[in-house]
């Protein structure tokens, strides 16, 4: 099967990578940094877009490690690359009273972008990480990430971001 962004002409959007079932906008359950990862990771799990969870937990784990994910401005961007995914994929979470995820601007985190791609894909990797990071620097972008009331709203502001090649 071709993936969105191996399709040509066409540009892929960072909705190509968010399967609809990989969307949780409570995250409210989740008390810790692990709790969220492996939530959004069981998210993208469900929806069959990944071929070894433990791996990938492990995986993001471990560069969770070795330096927070948060980007600070509310926003953490946990990430993989990883043999537990057969294709880049993305899950969206939204933590609406704020998650302690060990930020450098000490705030805490209310939007959170899982991101797995696989190691044979590295240079997408920061493909996607730069598209989400350039995107997510205007007030407007999270904002309207906050203020989504369901997942097909989410799908249709990321839509509109068209990753860089």
């Amino acid at each position: 099967m071709t993936h969105a962004l191996d399709r040509g002409p066409t540009p892929a959007t960072l909705a190509d990578l968010v399967p609809q079932s990989a969307i949780d906008l409570d995250l409210s359950t989740a008390s810790n940094k692990r709790q969220t990862i492996t939530r959004l990771l069981g998210c993208l799990d469900r929806s069959g877009v990944v071929l070894d969870c433990p791996q990938a937990l492990e995986d993001l784990l471990e560069r969770e490690q070795r330096g927070s994910t948060a980007l600070g401005r509310g926003v953490a961007l946990p990430h993989a690359k990883t043999l537990g995914a057969q294709q880049p994929v993305l899950a969206f979470g939204r933590c609406g009273g704020g998650l302690d995820f060990d930020s450098l601007d000490g705030k805490p985190v209310q939007l959170v972008f899982l991101l797995l791609v696989p190691r044979t894909r590295a240079g997408l990797h920061l493909k996607v990480m730069s598209t989400l990071t350039r995107h997510l620097r205007e007030e407007s972008h999270r904002r309207a990430l906050l203020e989504a009331k369901e997942g097909g709203a989410v799908r249709r502001l990321l839509g509109e971001v068209v990753i860089q090649r």
